[in-house]
């Protein structure tokens, strides 16, 4: 698993993250915590106040960005 996890600008917890490059995108505003992502570049996207999410797919839920009690399955899923 590499580059998993993004930047926390903020003190985010409880997240669950399985996948190259997944969950990775930066922390900046709000804490993004409760979530879990498995697989590959899921939930790419600038995380602001992301709660409680669950996205399963390569690349799904890359559209997420302030978003909280989704649940995404699927490759691509979610990717607007």
């Amino acid at each position: 698993m590499s580059d998993a996890g993004g930047t926390y600008g903020l003190d985010s917890d409880y997240n669950t993250v399985v996948g190259a490059n997944s969950m990775n995108g930066t922390f900046v505003t709000a804490i993004s915590q409760y979530n879990t992502v498995v697989g590959g570049a899921a939930m790419q996207g600038n995380l602001n106040g992301s709660l409680r999410n669950t996205v399963v797919g390569y690349e799904a839920g890359k559209a997420i960005i302030s978003a909280s009690y989704n649940t995404i399955i699927g490759q691509g899923a979610g990717d607007l």
